[in-house]
């Protein structure tokens, strides 16, 4: 399998550092134009399977890649963002001060609470959906969100949670991991337009 793993692109709540958890907020017009513009690597890059979080902003950046694969796109429950609903709506320096999210940025792999999914639960659904298909000698494609890519890449790559926030994931960012016997590489981190990838994907 290779796995191409694009974020979705920029919506208004990304521009306002707002935090957006499961709430269904559209892209924003330069989010179009990342995803209009990423949409020419897919040009020569075919992709047999398109899998995307069912949040909007999601399935608009999916949207863009299937009409020129001519894919259908997979929505998955497992796909989808945090559930942040503890600061849902609310800016970085509204919760910033917040204990839940000091201990959360302090203690990231024992880290629970009732209301914010922790990496541990992501990782788990992330890793259950890949499971299914990592056997495939195909091209899929996962659209998804920031934390649940890094979260994902950084088990492939044999981390522990409490390294999760090493990697940083921006919009419409492209990374592309491979699955040769059973061990993965990641070959590409955060590829965006306007940048020579060569041969590598």
């Amino acid at each position: 399998m290779k796995l191409f793993l694009l974020r979705h692109g920029q919506t208004q709540w990304n521009a306002e550092h707002r935090v957006m958890g499961r709430r269904d907020v559209p892209l924003n017009l330069n989010g179009q134009k990342q995803a209009e513009q990423m949409v020419e690597y897919f040009k020569t890059h075919a992709m047999d399977r398109i899998f995307s979080s069912p949040q909007l902003r999601a399935v608009q950046t999916a949207q863009y890649v299937a009409q020129i694969a001519l894919q259908q796109i997979e929505l998955d429950e497992r796909l989808s963002e945090l559930d942040f609903r503890r600061w849902e709506g609310k800016v970085l320096d509204e919760i910033k001060d917040d204990p839940v999210y000091i201990q959360r940025k302090k203690d990231p792999e024992g880290f629970v609470h009732d209301e914010v999914e922790s990496f541990a639960q992501v990782q788990s659904r992330l890793l259950h959906w890949l499971e299914q298909y990592q056997d495939l000698d195909q091209n899929v494609l996962m659209v998804s969100h920031a934390d649940p890519i890094r979260i994902l890449i950084n088990a492939l790559m044999g981390g522990s949670l409490g390294q999760v926030q090493k990697y940083r994931v921006f919009n419409c960012a492209l990374s592309v991991m491979t699955n040769e016997n059973g061990f993965w590489e990641l070959l590409v981190l955060n590829h965006r337009p306007g940048l020579d990838l060569g041969n590598v994907i």
